[in-house]
Order: C-alpha cells, then structure tokens, then sequence
C-alpha cells in the first residue's frame, strides 16, 4: 500500500487549491445561498470583468481521484483589464502555442462562431475559440 500512499502525496501537492481562489461552497456561505446559486449572484460581477470564474482540478484524497471544482475570485483593481479575446480575432490573426515546447506560431485562416482554422508548418488543423481563453493558444 505504500504506492497508493504515494500517488495520494503527490497528486495533493500538484493538484492543490490554488491560493486565492473560493470554492463556490464557501462563496455561499457568506452569501447564505445554495452553491447552485452562487454563479447567478455574480453574473453580473462576472460579466463586468470584476469577478473571475475558472475550472481548476484538484485532487481528493478521500476518494482517491481527480476532481474538477469551479473557484472563484475578485479581479484585482491594479490588474488590466480584460478585452474579449473574440474582439480581436480576426482571419491573418498569428498565434502561438503557449503550453506546448513548440512555441511554433501560426496563420488564423478561417473563423466560425465556435471555431478557426489555423495554418501551422505541418498542415491546417481546427481548434476551437475556446482553447485562447483556456490559454491552450495565445495571439501574438
């Protein structure tokens, strides 16, 4: 059994709650709501850019397993502010990978709603709006 008592070690120690951050359970405390509540409450904080919202996995000892919890925080008054990533997109737009060692940048083609088409050196592959705002990709 010492694996197991391993593995859990190091998943909590890389996997940890991230400081700075609430847990929608402790948001709904100090709000005296359901935790399914809180986000309506800070919609419009969220909206305005005043509040951050972001998934974070965590790791949970007692279940032995990978969990994802939703965290919330205020925006700094110091921090700048947020544009919409989709205001600045547009089609000859280059991005970079940002999480890969490959720092190859790349050509945006074609856009849809959800979606872009992106020419690297290897070919064109779609990836979707969302992965700048995940921080998968980053305009440059």
């Amino acid at each position: 059994m010492k694996w197991k008592k391993l593995v859990n070690k190091q998943n909590q120690k890389h996997f940890a709650w991230p400081a700075g951050w609430d847990t929608a359970e402790e948001i709904a405390e100090q709000l005296e709501c359901s935790p399914e509540r809180v986000r309506e409450h800070l919609s419009p904080s969220i909206k305005a850019g005043e509040v951050e919202c972001k998934q974070h996995t965590i790791w949970d000892a007692e279940t032995g397993r990978k969990i994802t919890k939703t965290g919330f925080r205020v925006v700094s008054a110091n921090a700048a502010p947020r544009v919409s990533v989709s205001k600045r997109l547009s089609v000859g737009s280059n991005v970079q990978r940002k999480r890969s060692s490959n720092k190859e940048i790349g050509s945006i083609v074609r856009l849809t709603a959800k979606n872009m088409v992106i020419k690297w050196k290897a070919g064109e592959k779609s990836h979707s709006r969302l992965a700048l705002r995940r921080g998968d990709l980053e305009l440059v």
